[in-house]
């Protein structure tokens, strides 16, 4: 059975997913890919930290009983990096999660255009301590 046809009233299903963007933009539909390609061309070493955001989705799904519609919403929270990384712990977390993704995964989630460059900026700030 699948998981829309368990759906029950008052009881919405929901999930979170990460990601890692090069820009700014939380409307990231095809039509402004264009700005994201763009965007991987501008990123350094030295700035990443301030371009490239840590990207939060709380999705959920709910039931809709007079209708027998669903309702999926997605409330997104987005920082930068320079932002989510307090201390060099937090670097090193988020270094090892790229270091430890496949590489499939950082493809497809689209972090590889600018992966190294921003594993290189969080393994400095491991270094600083």
């Amino acid at each position: 059975m699948l998981l829309l046809e368990r759906l029950k009233a008052g009881r919405p299903v929901w999930r979170v997913n990460w990601a890692l963007r090069s820009l700014a933009r939380l409307n990231l539909i095809p039509h402004f890919f264009h700005e994201v390609e763009r965007s991987y061309q501008q990123l350094t070493e030295e700035n990443i930290g301030t371009h490239c955001f840590l990207r939060i989705e709380r999705q959920a799904l709910s039931y809709l009983p007079r209708t027998h519609g669903i309702l999926f919403t997605i409330h997104t929270y987005q920082d930068s990096i320079e932002h989510v990384i307090q201390s060099s712990a937090d670097a090193h977390c988020l270094a090892n999660v790229l270091r430890t993704t496949p590489q499939e995964m950082l493809a497809y989630k689209g972090i590889t255009p600018f992966g190294n460059k921003l594993l290189r900026y969080l393994e400095a700030l491991e270094r600083r301590g």
